[in-house]
C-alpha cells in the first residue's frame, strides 16, 4: 500500500523507541522485543493511513488539551487489554500539493494516563488548558484549522443526512442542484 502520510516523530519519541530497541536486544523473545514489532507495524499503518485501533482524543480538564490528537492501542498480548498508547497528530503538508503529516508523540503507558500527560508535556501544554487558550501562535493555528475541519465536516454530514431523509442526493462541489420542472 502506498505512502499516504510523511510520518514526523518527536524527538523524545525517538528517545523511546532507542530504549525499546535497546531492551528488545537484550531479550529478542520477549516482551520489549514483541511491543518494538508491533509499534513499528503501527507506524507502517499510521504511513499507509491505516489505523487500526486509533480514535480521536478530546478534552478534558484533567489532562492536557489533545484535542488535535489521535491515539493508537498498541499491545503485546490479544487477549487483554492493550498496555500502551501511541499519540499522533495529523499536520498539513509542508509544501503545497506534498503529503500532510503525520507527527509520532509519545508511546506510552495507558496506566493513569500516563501516555496522555507526557504527550501533553512534550507539546508544551498543561492539564485543563484548552488549544484556544494556549500562548502559541502555532499551537492556536492548529486548533483553529481542527475546529474549522470539524465544523466542516459536521455540516457536510449534516446535509448528507437531510438529503437521505428527503430521498435526495447531497449536492457537491461543483454540481448544479437539481431542479424540478
Amino acid at each position: 500500500m502506498a505512502d499516504r502520510f510523511d510520518l514526523e516523530y518527536e524527538p523524545d519519541f525517538i528517545e523511546d523507541l532507542r530504549r525499546l530497541e535497546k531492551e528488545a536486544r537484550q531479550d529478542p523473545r520477549g516482551t520489549a522485543a514483541r511491543l518494538l514489532r508491533i509499534t513499528i507495524s503501527a507506524l507502517q499503518d499510521l504511513r499507509t493511513g491505516v489505523e487500526r485501533g486509533s480514535h480521536k482524543l478530546g478534552f478534558m480538564t484533567t489532562y492536557p488539551d489533545l484535542s488535535d490528537c489521535e491515539t493508537t492501542y498498541v499491545g503485546t498480548d490479544p487477549n487483554r487489554r492493550p498496555e500502551r498508547r501511541l499519540v499522533w497528530r495529523e499536520l498539513p503538508p509542508k509544501e503545497r500539493g506534498g503529503k500532510p503529516r503525520r507527527q509520532v508523540i509519545v508511546l506510552g503507558p495507558r496506566d493513569a494516563g500516563e501516555a496522555y500527560h507526557e504527550a501533553g508535556r512534550r507539546l508544551g501544554r498543561e492539564a485543563g488548558v484548552r488549544l484556544l487558550d494556549l500562548p502559541s501562535t502555532a499551537e492556536r493555528a492548529a486548533a483553529d484549522r481542527e475546529t474549522l475541519r470539524r465544523v466542516r465536516d459536521s455540516a457536510r454530514d449534516t446535509a448528507r443526512d437531510v438529503a437521505s431523509e428527503q430521498n435526495e442526493r447531497p449536492i457537491g462541489r461543483g454540481e448544479p442542484p437539481e431542479l424540478d420542472r
